[in-house]
């Protein structure tokens, strides 16, 4: 069950706020469906779907961290950066709410502490529950639970959620040659030079179950 995201008032843009900082959110995806018009996808099912033209799309890419949300409204304020003709000014006032979490605003970038509080969408999630009021948004403890102890208990888990092309090939496959894609790999990097000297510590990042790990380790 998706959570319901309440309907909040835009925000004020005050003297107070138009000082603060803005940030572009990284939990999305944008991609161009047309001459003057891009699609916004969060990462998140629950927020929309936005809409944005060329003057929307540099409005959004303007929020570095470097640019006040003041100087984000002189410059973009007045232009229309929506395709249903919503300016520059009505996005500011809605972006950096839950609804939408597009960006934020801030003094400083959400930083420090436990290395996963330094998540931008866990501080999405902080900003989310606090905001609409439910409870159970996926967090730092929750993500913790999730890599220990749900992924190894739960079969099926790769199969159906994060299929990867490597999960795929974990097994001996004709499409390789009777090999697995951690062994392809292997090759393909001894091949680029990067065995010559032999390592003697490997890190994968992200491994996931570690079928390519091993399989390079066995190569």
């Amino acid at each position: 069950m998706k959570p319901t995201a309440a309907i909040q008032n835009p925000l004020t843009l005050t003297d107070d706020i138009r000082q603060l900082h803005a940030w572009r959110m990284p939990d999305m995806i944008t991609y161009q469906h047309g001459a003057d018009e891009w699609w916004l996808t969060p990462l998140d099912d629950a927020l929309p779907l936005v809409r944005l033209n060329r003057a929307g799309l540099e409005l959004l890419t303007a929020m570095d961290g470097h640019m006040t949300v003041g100087e984000l409204l002189d410059r973009f304020g007045k232009w229309v950066c929506g395709p249903e003709g919503q300016n520059g000014c009505w996005h500011l006032e809605r972006w950096s709410l839950p609804h939408y979490s597009l960006c934020y605003y801030g003094t400083e970038p959400p930083t420090g502490g436990h290395r996963l509080n330094i998540k931008w969408d866990l501080l999405l999630q902080q900003i989310r529950e606090g905001w609409s009021g439910r409870k159970g948004f996926e967090g730092g403890e929750q993500l913790v639970q999730f890599h220990t102890r749900d992924i190894s208990q739960h079969e099926g888990h790769f199969d159906t959620i994060e299929t990867t092309v490597s999960h795929l090939f974990r097994e001996p496959s004709d499409a390789l040659q009777g090999l697995t894609y951690g062994r392809v790999l292997a090759k393909h990097l001894r091949q680029l030079g990067w065995w010559t000297t032999k390592p003697r510590t490997l890190i994968e990042v992200g491994g996931g179950l570690g079928y390519v790990s091993r399989e390079i380790a066995a190569e």
